[in-house]
């Protein structure tokens, strides 16, 4: 914090003061060993590959490189990884090669999470944020422990919705989907001005408890039961008109802005033959995190800090980054936007899905459901229609491009402040329906693609 309080965003945005543990490393390891099937060192021999012998830069990583020119230029590791030598911008064609980044993974492939979390990958994390003033030390890195976690289950129409606890931000996808429930989402049709109206009016409800009450339920006591229950749906409903938007001074908790939440995130999902199914929703926060690549090891940190309630505790603070469920505390995580979601049919694995995309994420995974439950569009329809959010913070109902300008007109007279916002999210799904699998990815971001093997 600066000297009147206010957040120094230059260390909790960029720079070494802005990252958590990574949990990259123990998360994946720690699926590997409870339901891999391969050997640990075959899962990395892809990477190493493209690492030592370079990928071809696409149109997308080249204009992303040089969006973060700024921050990545500022670290001496990160400019000698993500430019040329001498400096220059890596175009769209060239060949980018990774080879410190190899010799990491090899030692992760040998060693496991070890590899990662201990000696000399460790010794050198540590050393570096030492020298920076920064503040992971080894110890740190030693002691991190990937958590499992029982998924949040909830009905909605026929179908089985399991997603991420606390901190993740499932709890908040099916407080929309209980609330939802009640009404008849099917008969307005996609898209049209009463699914919008509603899909809308849960958005905000939903986000006013996040504010409040998501945090790292090791360090907090979130309710988790009591805010995922049908009698608090209806509760939050109670006042809902289909006639007219609810401003969100009239929503409890009380009204204040959010903090920045990056849309910069990544999401696979996979499903086999054999009935496994993954829906993984990781992320380094800001696209590049934090800006610092830890010399003689080629690993990019995060910058998850600038996500905790930085001004809890400060006098005067308000708002979500005033958030005792969220304040900033040793070995706690961060609350989070991340939603990925298998849907189950009859008892069987439906669909795989997730996004990245910040605070979009979670109503993107709502009209995501709603698209195939209640509109019973195929996957690719579902993830190409177009979108809306609403986040509570402001009176302020975002939507995409596409909407009908007849439906944009009613939202409006119904006292929607309405602004036509940025793509939402990029939606990567698998859905079996029995007999056969299909894949959609979202075409919002480039080189997102679905395969089957």
């Amino acid at each position: 914090l600066k000297s009147d309080g206010a957040v120094n965003y230059d260390l909790s945005r960029a720079g070494y003061t802005a990252s958590t543990v990574p949990g990259t490393v123990a998360g994946l390891f720690e699926a590997h060993q409870r339901w891999g099937k391969l050997p640990w060192p075959t899962l990395l021999e892809g990477a190493i590959n493209q690492a030592e012998e370079g990928i071809v830069v696409s149109r997308d990583l080249a204009w992303a490189i040089a969006a973060k020119a700024k921050v990545l230029r500022a670290d001496p590791e990160s400019l000698k990884t993500y430019f040329k030598p001498g400096g220059a911008n890596y175009e769209f064609g060239d060949v980018m090669q990774r080879p410190k980044l190899a010799q990491t993974l090899k030692h992760i492939a040998k060693h496991g999470q070890a590899g990662f979390y201990q000696g000399e990958i460790a010794a050198l994390i540590a050393t570096s944020m030492a020298q920076a003033g920064a503040y992971i030390d080894e110890q740190d890195l030693a002691s991190y422990r990937a958590r499992l976690n029982e998924p949040l289950l909830t009905s909605y129409r026929d179908v089985e919705v399991a997603t991420m606890p606390p901190p993740a931000g499932g709890i908040h996808l099916v407080q929309m989907l209980n609330m939802l429930q009640a009404y008849p989402v099917a008969d307005y049709g996609p898209n049209s001005a009463d699914a919008l109206h509603v899909l809308a009016e849960v958005m905000k409800r939903a986000y006013a408890y996040r504010a409040k009450y998501l945090g790292d339920p090791a360090f907090v006591s979130v309710p988790t039961q009591w805010l995922g229950s049908e009698a608090l749906a209806k509760e939050m409903t109670a006042g809902l008109s289909m006639t007219r938007a609810t401003p969100v001074a009239q929503l409890r908790p009380q009204t204040f802005a959010e903090f920045q939440e990056s849309r910069d995130t990544t999401h696979y999902s996979v499903m086999d033959k054999d009935g496994n199914v993954v829906s993984n929703t990781y992320t380094l926060s800001a696209s590049f995190g934090s800006g610092v690549t830890i010399p003689g090891t080629g690993i990019l940190m995060n910058n998850q800090i600038n996500n905790f309630a930085l001004r809890y505790g400060v006098e005067g603070a308000v708002g979500a980054n005033a958030s005792f469920a969220n304040a900033l505390v040793g070995g706690k995580r961060t609350k989070s936007t991340q939603t990925p979601v298998i849907v189950f049919k009859n008892g069987q694995a439906f669909i795989a899905t997730g996004t990245p995309g910040g605070r979009r994420i979670i109503t993107t995974m709502l009209q995501i459901i709603s698209n195939v439950v209640d509109h019973k569009m195929n996957i690719a329809d579902a993830t190409h229609t177009p979108r809306i959010f609403h986040g509570w913070a402001k009176d302020e109902l975002e939507y995409e491009p596409g909407i009908s300008a007849d439906t944009l007109r009613i939202l409006s007279a119904r006292g929607h402040s309405l602004k036509q916002g940025a793509s939402m999210g990029s939606v990567q799904s698998v859905l079996w329906d029995g007999e056969l699998f299909s894949g959609a990815a979202d075409s919002r971001r480039p080189g997102a693609s679905a395969v089957g093997l």
